[in-house]
């Protein structure tokens, strides 16, 4: 699956990693090299955004969001398990791709790998924070175009995290993942119970 995925972002990839990487290796905004962006200085990101990309064609988005999706959820506690999203994971994924794949600030290299990489840190969030706000201050159209395309890109992260749920949460997978791990007779019936439940808001 990731290898198909990789194909996708291969194909409408805008830029080379080398060039992007160089570019902001002289901003110093880059993660891996563990410079800030500033984010007060509305002047340096009028510079960034005359080089960011406007609008994401999107097959682009699908494929990156079917890449980023499984780092915005976590299985919770209890037995059998429950699968929820990662409220912290999300809005780092949220920022990486504003950053990443609209400014170009952030290093998305690590998605082009055969075992994908996020590179995106929560001091990478908290240095990065403010770019959104000062986009919005901006008042430039190309500003608003990207804040714009910026939530259709985040409708389809979300409908992906959402189905990711839905198929990990899925009561059969839930059972294969018990009779894998071995189960009391209470677990059992505790699964019983909430098949039971199931079937009964379903009648309603």
């Amino acid at each position: 699956m990731i290898a198909v995925w990789k194909i996708l972002l291969n194909i409408f990839q805008t830029s080379s990693n080398n060039s992007t990487a160089l570019r902001m290796q002289n901003r110093g905004v880059v993660s891996i090299f563990g410079a800030g962006y500033p984010g007060c200085d509305l002047a340096a990101l009028k510079e960034d955004l005359e080089r960011a990309e406007r609008y994401i064609p999107l097959a682009r988005k699908y494929a990156i969001a079917q890449v980023l999706a499984p780092g915005c959820i976590e299985k919770g506690e209890g037995a059998p398990p429950v699968w929820r999203e990662n409220i912290v994971g999300r809005k780092l994924v949220e920022l990486y791709i504003l950053t990443g794949f609209y400014l170009y600030i952030t290093d998305t290299s690590g998605l082009d790998q055969e075992a994908p990489i996020f590179q995106f840190t929560l001091e990478d969030y908290d240095r990065l924070s403010g770019v959104l706000r000062d986009l919005a201050a901006l008042e430039e159209a190309k500003a608003a175009d990207i804040l714009t395309d910026l939530d259709e890109f985040l409708d389809i992260l979300n409908r992906q995290i959402s189905n990711t749920l839905a198929q990990r949460n899925d009561m059969l997978a839930r059972f294969q993942e018990l009779t894998s791990a071995g189960f009391t007779p209470e677990t059992f019936q505790e699964l019983q119970k909430a098949l039971e439940e199931a079937k009964a808001g379903e009648a309603e």
